[in-house]
């Protein structure tokens, strides 16, 4: 039996990461959750607080400079390139059977890796 990537979209209080964590355990395959960002950091040079503020949403600021400056050719706000950070973080834990938590991974599963 071939073991899929499973991602679990998070929400406050959903229970994503226990859900998660009982999965993992009956399939025998890791999972990623809180350690995700640390990975993301580790690869890309951002720190964990700006992918924890960054990550999943943009700040007020940064939609702001965004607003201003999307146009600009050599403008690439921060929330660019953690988005770009975690999608290479994604791709390569999906590269094997895995449990995904939060960080828009079953979005970008979908647009990336369509009907794997």
């Amino acid at each position: 039996m071939s073991l899929p990537v499973i991602t679990i979209s998070r929400e406050y209080a959903a229970g994503g990461h226990v859900i998660a964590a009982a999965l993992s355990e009956q399939l025998g395959i890791p999972f990623y959750d809180r350690d995700f960002v640390r990975r993301t950091a580790e690869d890309s040079g951002y720190a964990e607080e700006d992918i924890e503020r960054e990550g999943e949403r943009m700040s007020p600021g940064g939609r702001l400079l965004n607003t201003f400056l999307s146009g600009a050719v050599s403008y690439n706000s921060s929330y660019d390139g953690i988005y770009e950070a975690q999608k290479k973080v994604i791709l390569s834990l999906a590269a094997s059977p895995c449990i995904i938590v939060g960080r828009c991974a079953d979005v970008l599963m979908e647009i990336l890796l369509p009907c794997r």
